[in-house]
């Protein structure tokens, strides 16, 4: 079997990575030039660590970032009300990790290099077409005029996939929830407040805005600020505009946070960081599929280009990843049968009714954490809010039943077909 994996992110390599693991052949098609870099940070959670683990992943990345179990909830006085658990050594194996995503990009790709996967840059996919009636399953062709043909195709092309828009022409663009979020690093000594009282990584939750500090090394000396307030929308290319404009970016991370109730330790950092530093993200969301799959079943979606979602719920790369160890197994499983072709529809499918499934109920998660950032709606609101936030994390405790989330096993899409099958 040959794969063709499109796209370049986190979830092409690690894709990759699983097929290789399962001596099944494949190539990475990624439209940027090899010297392109990712920016921000991102938050690797225990079901995509017991991943990464499994790719002998975890310990190089361990160390290039910041190791946590709970986050601290605090409202913007800075006064706690509540902790809750995103990793857990006892609980689920992890404690989790934020990382600049440079780092778990680079260390995939070196990964990838070592193992003699192949690699093409600069192949941005213009179309892509099944043939029900040839030996290569599908055809790709690039901006480039390259054409090339594999038995299997991967969509790892991001929230404005081009491979989705090819085998789902129908399906609704990403759409905008309403929230912008303002991102960047701040160092821990332009905090000036003792740690006993800052709490990082922490969220704090004001009546019109929210914002958080993650620390994403692992000395602590550098934090992701996380600055998320409700705004209207601008359009993609009105978005792209507003990226390109760091002095109206830093007007606006001013204007929401460097005033009242904000406390002034807080103020004072955000007043120096450098315009420069400050990334913008619009939250968006993409509708629902009815499938991940073409029709004929030899294209499938992962990450992004089949769930796009806001970040509130931090799962955005995590279910990428397990997506790409789900479907590796899922092909390498069916390859393995006496009849291939016929095991391998059977298991596609229960594969995108397991991932569908799970990404539902992540979508739900990650939507009620963004109406929780949204404005309250005045001080007696607030009030609730934090009285809410207060009396949940004691009813349900810091593990807060996040069991179905952050245990999640990647053998896991395999027991329903074996149930069926008796």
């Amino acid at each position: 079997m040959k794969v063709a994996i499109i796209g370049g992110g986190l979830a092409a390599p690690a894709l990759a990575l699983h097929l290789h693991s399962h001596s099944i052949s494949c190539t990475i098609y990624e439209a940027l030039p090899s010297s392109a870099q990712e920016t921000g940070t991102v938050t690797l959670t225990p079901n995509s660590l017991r991943i990464l683990d499994a790719l002998d992943l975890y310990a190089p990345i361990r160390s290039h970032g910041g190791n946590f179990e709970a986050v601290t909830l605090v409202n913007a006085g800075w006064n706690p009300l509540a902790a809750v658990l995103m990793g857990s050594a006892k609980h689920y194996g992890y404690a989790s990790l934020r990382i600049p995503r440079q780092t778990l990009r680079q260390t995939l790709l070196r990964k990838v290099k070592e193992k003699g996967i192949e690699i093409q840059y600069k192949m941005k996919c213009s179309s892509i077409v099944e043939n029900e009636d040839s030996a290569n399953a599908v055809t790709i062709t690039f901006t480039n005029g390259q054409i090339v043909s594999a038995d299997f195709a991967v969509g790892a092309d991001g929230f404005y996939s081009t491979v989705r828009r090819h085998i789902a022409p129908s399906s609704a663009p990403p759409e905008y929830v309403g929230l912008l979020n303002l991102g960047g690093t701040i160092t821990r000594e332009s905090l000036q407040i003792p740690d006993s009282i800052l709490c990082a990584p922490c969220s704090a939750f004001s009546q019109n805005n929210f914002f958080a500090l993650m620390p994403h090394t692992l000395d602590n000396t550098q934090l992701s600020f996380i600055a998320t307030f409700a705004h209207e929308d601008l359009g993609r290319e009105g978005w792209n505009a507003l990226a390109r404009n760091p002095k109206e970016l830093k007007s606006m991370l001013q204007a929401q946070y460097c005033t009242s109730p904000w406390p002034d330790w807080l103020q004072e950092a955000l007043n120096r960081v450098p315009e420069s530093e400050i990334k913008s993200w619009p939250y968006h969301l993409l509708p629902p599929l009815k499938t991940y799959l073409s029709p004929h079943l030899s294209i499938a979606l992962l990450g992004d280009a089949a769930h796009g979602m806001p970040p509130t719920g931090a799962q955005g790369a995590n279910l990428a990843l397990e997506d790409a160890a789900t479907l590796a197994l899922i092909l390498a499983t069916a390859a393995s049968s006496d009849d291939p072709h016929r095991r391998q529809t059977l298991l596609l499918r229960a594969w995108d009714r397991h991932r569908r499934e799970r990404v539902g109920k992540v979508t739900a998660y990650t939507m009620r954490g963004s109406r929780m950032i949204k404005p309250a709606g005045g001080p007696w609101v607030q009030v609730l809010k934090e009285w809410v936030i207060w009396a949940v994390n004691w009813w349900v405790g810091v593990e807060g039943g996040m069991g179905w989330l952050y245990g999640y096993r990647v053998g896991s899409v395999l027991e329903g077909v074996m149930e069926e099958e008796g």
